[in-house]
């Protein structure tokens, strides 16, 4: 009875080792599949970013003092963001995809409250 019980206890932890291993493998594999569709966000987010950018500078968003400091202050943010795509590149090219997705998704983050500030700033023209 002793040793059965030994024995269960050893396949027991065998399997959590080999259960823990598959899952670790299944984490960094959803861990690039997350890095690769942040990246197409990034993409799209960036290409939206540029586009109100274009539409801001048409209609001379320098003229008015509130939407000049909100487009200011995007600017500020994205610049400060660009060391978390350094990051993000530099754990993707030593195919480290936890810290690649996590630095991807701080990037992002970014991204978005520029976009944001951005809109803000589109809106206080709009309603001059």
């Amino acid at each position: 009875m002793k040793y059965t019980l030994t024995v269960i206890i050893i396949a027991f932890m065998s399997m959590q080792t080999i259960f823990g291993q598959e899952t670790s493998q299944n984490q960094k594999q959803s861990f690039e599949t997350r890095y690769n569709k942040k990246l197409i966000i990034i993409k799209a987010t960036q290409d939206i970013i540029v586009d109100v950018v274009k539409q801001l500078k048409d209609i001379h968003f320098e003229k008015n003092k509130a939407a000049k400091e909100l487009v200011t202050e995007a600017f500020v943010t994205l610049n400060e963001a660009s060391e978390y795509k350094e990051k993000y590149l530099k754990y993707a090219k030593e195919k480290n995809w936890e810290a690649a997705y996590n630095f991807a998704e701080k990037y992002w983050q970014s991204q978005v409250r520029s976009a944001d500030l951005l809109f803000r700033a589109k809106k206080i023209l709009k309603t001059e």
